[in-house]
């Protein structure tokens, strides 16, 4: 039996449609931006790192471009030995450890799969 064109379940099947196209047109202009933010910022380091920034420094030590503030931040992360790694993967395997699972929504080309 055909659904009629008026059909509710049509009408949400042609909406789901197009915000899953939208999501993905997003993701993708999302990740042209994201490379080129990080050229940009590439770009920037070097010539902060050259003095190229240096009329924009101000007292605290960021620069402030057009009320647009730059600064150099710094973050700590650890390498583990081997051997607390093994423990890690030890207290996974016995129980000990505590599983955490977070769910989400994730949209991705399906051709690339």
């Amino acid at each position: 039996m055909a659904i009629p064109k008026s059909s509710p379940h049509l009408i949400i099947m042609t909406a789901i449609e197009e915000m899953t196209q939208r999501v993905a047109i997003i993701s993708a202009s999302i990740k042209e931006l994201e490379a080129e933010k990080s050229d940009l910022i590439s770009q920037l380091s070097v010539a902060w790192s050259i003095g190229d920034l240096d009329q924009y420094i101000e007292d605290n030590g960021s620069a402030v471009v057009d009320s647009i503030r730059i600064e150099r931040r710094s973050r700590t992360t650890w390498s583990y030995s081997p051997a607390v790694k093994a423990l890690q993967e030890k207290e996974q395997h016995t129980g000990a450890a505590e599983r955490k699972v977070t769910t989400y929504i994730c949209v991705t080309d399906a051709k690339k799969k």
